[in-house]
């Protein structure tokens, strides 16, 4: 009965809001009103029409529920469990970008969404070609700060493919959330980071990254309220470490 609950919970408040009006309005025409003389000629007829118009509508709503709108409902949680694992994986990478950046000045830091100025200190403070990026090749040589975020924006663009494929059965709001990462320009201007003319730190994509963020906090704040049921990754528990790449 619970889980009917929900589902019924879930139905378009217009729709529900119709359904009261119509068993309502049914009733007090057969309880009520029949038990009168007419008010006015055919009023009867009227009467008729409207009940039958009620229980139409019943039973529309009936066969929509449990035909339609159970199903969908199901369907939606059974993909929930592979969106949520995919969108959590998108905000780890995402706060993956500023994390081991903290914890070159010290370790035991955790994650936390900067200011502008904040960030642009931080971005100062790092050489973007020095290599000592928690990422390491086959043959053994640490990899620098691009290559990390590079490793870091495939890992996001990847999710968000995995995303997309059931973008049908998503809610509305996760696809926008989803497509404003996607289309961000900290990805599409990636090729700052490796023009030596803007020299060696990180603030050429001081903005771009700071968009981004914003809307990761976003997508953060919907997987929260929608999805943490579902959560099986997070920064919080991250220690850095070396990740191997071929």
């Amino acid at each position: 009965m619970s889980k009917l609950a929900k589902y019924f919970s879930s139905v378009r408040k217009s729709l529900r809001y119709l359904l009261l009006l119509s068993f309502f309005s049914y009733f007090i025409i057969e309880l009520v009103l029949r038990n009168y003389p007419p008010l006015f000629l055919n009023a009867s007829v009227v009467a008729d029409f409207c009940s039958r118009l009620f229980v139409s509508y019943i039973s529309a709503f009936i066969f929509y529920f449990i035909v339609v709108h159970i199903k969908s409902e199901r369907d939606k949680e059974n993909i929930n469990e592979y969106t949520g694992h995919e969108v959590y994986s998108i905000i780890t990478s995402g706060h993956l970008f500023i994390q081991p950046l903290m914890q070159v000045e010290e370790k035991k830091v955790r994650f936390k969404y900067m200011e502008e100025q904040e960030l642009w200190d931080l971005f100062s403070s790092i050489n973007r070609f020095e290599k000592i990026a928690p990422l390491s090749f086959k043959n053994g040589e640490n990899a620098d700060w691009i290559a990390w975020f590079e490793y870091l924006k495939e890992s996001i663009e990847r999710s968000i493919n995995e995303i997309m494929i059931n973008n049908h059965i998503l809610d509305s709001e996760l696809i926008k959330l989803i497509m404003r990462i996607k289309e961000c320009p900290l990805f599409k201007q990636f090729y700052l980071l490796y023009d030596e003319s803007w020299g060696t730190d990180l603030t050429p994509i001081n903005k771009q990254m700071l968009f981004f963020l914003k809307n990761l906090k976003r997508l953060e704040e919907y997987a929260n309220l929608h999805l943490k049921e579902y959560k099986y990754l997070s920064s919080n528990i991250y220690k850095t470490k070396k990740i191997k790449i071929f």
